[in-house]
């Protein structure tokens, strides 16, 4: 019998729709499903809702050849079997192998994109893997839930993290702050925790870093503003079969949020977090501050709200291919402090670290971050940051 697409004689033909006039060889199956699975459509195709090649009938993978039908199989056990909240990579069948890479636990092959609702429900399970980690040996961070001293439960408020020598260590202070959007407290892109690694995406090689120079380390949350009243689970329903729920291609349901007091915006967080943790535990001489993306805007708040505090200690500022601007209303200090003391790794195709001027009016010194696409960028320039610092 002929396939219907390269017209070859195949020995085994296989039937990838209903109409059964028409049959594949092998090789045509697979690159079929290589094309559906590069072009993110695989949940379609597990959804039945992927049309034939030929005839336009509902493509069927029931029929593949063993190793393709072994494939997706292994596909759908990335899908969590008992909740639409689970909170361990394990529950998607996936692990982090030894180069802090996000595998398949069957295939130990690389993330594989089902819709955007699994893909952020693994995110999530992520964050709650890294915050694991950064609890845990080696690091044995602390976690503190702001705002301190009140009566709230902690859903009711967000968590930050410091080192165990935050509140002893006099040589200097390393000061984490990432972007905007999804990430949490120890990560800088979640989407390179998912496709690249931890140590582009997480801040693991940062503390690392950090605890060579002898830097002790707060790890902010500013973008953890608001919480969802636990009582309002508007996700759980048991009896649901969850396979439709995660193959889907609608938005999650997000439940109500109520903003967390005292600090409902990336602002409020920054200034609580150095108001009534850094500048009344931290002991430390120097500060040296990382802002990746909208972080250096909040940094920049920072430096304005509290200019006569933090100016004293603050050694070195390294923006990561920042949002961060100069207003009129800035002083001569803090400008001469930027120009003098900071610098600013930029998304660039060159060399990490080479100076580059992209900006019209630069307000520090700009060099290439080694990497062309933002996500990367705090990953991608760690020894440039830390070489500028010492």
């Amino acid at each position: 019998m002929n396939c219907a697409i390269c017209m070859t004689t195949s020995s085994t033909p296989y039937h990838c729709c209903t109409n059964d006039k028409h049959c594949l060889c092998e090789s045509c199956c697979i690159n079929i499903i290589s094309s559906i699975i590069n072009n993110g459509k695989i949940a379609l195709l597990l959804s039945n809702k992927i049309p034939c090649y030929i005839c336009n009938e509902k493509f069927q993978y029931n029929d593949l050849p063993q190793n393709l039908q072994s494939d997706l199989n292994n596909i759908l056990l990335t899908i969590p079997k008992t909740s639409k909240q689970p909170q361990s990579i394990q529950e998607f069948n996936y692990y982090y192998n030894e180069f802090n890479q996000l595998r398949h636990c069957i295939t130990n092959k690389k993330f594989i994109f089902l819709t955007q609702r699994h893909y952020e429900l693994l995110g999530k399970a992520i964050e709650i893997y890294i915050q694991t980690l950064i609890k845990s040996n080696p690091w044995n961070y602390e976690e503190i839930w702001l705002p301190i001293n009140d009566n709230n439960q902690n859903q009711e408020k967000v968590n930050i993290f410091i080192s165990n020598d935050f509140r002893t260590n006099t040589n200097g202070c390393l000061i984490l702050i990432q972007g905007c959007g999804v990430v949490r407290a120890g990560q800088w892109s979640r989407s390179c925790c998912i496709n690249e690694s931890l140590d582009i995406g997480a801040m693991f090689s940062y503390m690392s870093k950090a605890k060579e120079h002898n830097l002790s380390v707060i790890i902010l949350n500013p973008n953890q503003t608001s919480y969802i009243d636990e009582e309002e689970d508007i996700l759980e329903n048991r009896n649901e079969d969850l396979l439709p729920f995660y193959l889907s291609s609608k938005p999650l349901p997000h439940s109500s949020s109520k903003p967390i007091p005292n600090l409902s915006t990336s602002y409020e967080h920054i200034l609580y977090a150095y108001d009534n943790i850094i500048s009344e535990f931290s002991p430390a001489r120097k500060l040296y501050i990382v802002a990746h993306s909208a972080g250096g805007d909040n940094l920049m708040h920072l430096l304005r709200q509290r200019e006569d505090l933090i100016l004293s200690r603050l050694a070195k500022i390294a923006f990561i291919d920042s949002i961060h601007s100069i207003s009129v209303s800035d002083t001569d200090e803090i400008k001469d402090f930027l120009k003098l003391n900071a610098i600013h790794f930029i998304a660039s195709d060159k060399p990490m670290g080479e100076v580059i001027q992209l900006s019209k009016s630069p307000i520090c010194r700009e060099a290439s971050a080694g990497h062309t696409k933002h996500e990367y960028t705090s990953g991608s320039c760690i020894n440039g940051v830390f070489d500028f610092f010492f």
